[in-house]
């Protein structure tokens, strides 16, 4: 009998008008609050959606003006420049430059660069190099590279031996990128590996350039840096270069089995006269070393044959 008076003294304590009203007002104001932060982010994001398209707005004009007239100076607004005060707006802009960039080329595209500079976007894109993130280097260096700020080479060629592998890739693809099979003179400096994805995209890159000599190609074969000798024979071996066959052949001897398996595809499409021999030499003196499967073994060897 205690219990259950207990229990109807709780239950009319919590149907007490007064007890209904503040919870009813908890539910309400609670509600509230959740509705306004709502319509408030909403808001702000149709704000800053605004205030992107503006920009846009502002620079596809001037890239039609480009593209109609080729006018040898923009003119830039006042009102417009101060609206680039703010570091959002500025951001758009260079990602809508850098998206027009890589759709024209020629003088258009020259324009765009010129507008690039004339905004001093190139000052927003330079000083994100010395910040302590990574991701915001790697877009730095990527927004410099593609509107061709090549003053800046001395120092985004040090990120070619950074410590972080996305910036080292980001800065070895931009010197490439810019200079061609001369941008690869960051394998002089390089102390971290490079991977083999990263090897892959720097061929890629130099296919759509005109070969030019490596001559620092032996050198290269000699590193201490195993991966820069493993790009160096897939260099060899893609542009054939027969000069450094000798070099190539030394490289059968490595320690790093990689590099081995290499040496022997390279020496396979280049061309040696004594690479058959060296085949045999370096198979038969140590097949547990090097670890090359027979059938391989065979079919490298009658394609060098």
């Amino acid at each position: 009998m205690i219990v259950m008076h207990a229990g109807s003294g709780l239950i009319e304590k919590l149907l007490d008008p007064a007890s209904l009203y503040t919870a009813a007002s908890f539910f309400i104001l609670a509600t509230l609050i959740t509705v306004i932060a709502t319509f408030y982010s909403l808001y702000i994001k149709n704000k800053k959606t605004l205030f992107k398209n503006r920009i846009k707005e502002h620079i596809d004009q001037w890239i039609i003006q480009i593209i109609s007239e080729e006018e040898s100076e923009i003119k830039v607004p006042a009102r417009f420049r101060k609206l680039l005060k703010n570091a959002s707006a500025r951001q758009v802009a260079i990602d809508e430059l850098i998206s027009s960039k890589r759709t024209f080329l020629g003088s258009v595209a020259d324009n765009i660069v010129q507008l690039f500079y004339q905004l001093g976007l190139h000052e927003e894109s330079t000083k994100k190099l010395d910040d302590s993130q990574p991701h915001i280097q790697c877009q730095g260096i990527h927004e410099l590279c593609t509107m061709e700020q090549r003053h800046l080479l001395q120092k985004i060629y040090r990120y070619t031996n950074s410590k972080d592998p996305d910036v080292r890739i980001e800065a070895q693809s931009a010197m490439v990128k810019w200079y061609g099979f001369n941008g690869l003179r960051f394998l002089d400096i390089v102390s971290y590996p490079i991977t083999a994805f990263q090897q892959l995209k720097l061929l890629e890159l130099l296919r759509n350039e005109d070969f030019k000599e490596i001559p620092k190609l032996g050198k290269w074969l000699s590193s201490k840096n195993v991966s820069v000798i493993q790009f160096a024979l897939k260099l060899a071996e893609h542009y054939r270069q027969h000069q450094v066959s000798a070099e190539a052949a030394h490289c059968l001897y490595h320690t790093d089995e990689a590099v081995r398996m290499q040496a022997i595809k390279t020496l396979a499409t280049i061309g040696y006269n004594s690479t058959a021999g060296l085949y045999n030499m370096s198979y038969n003196a140590d097949k547990i070393q090097f670890q090359v499967n027979e059938d391989v073994y065979l079919q490298v060897k009658s394609i060098a044959v």
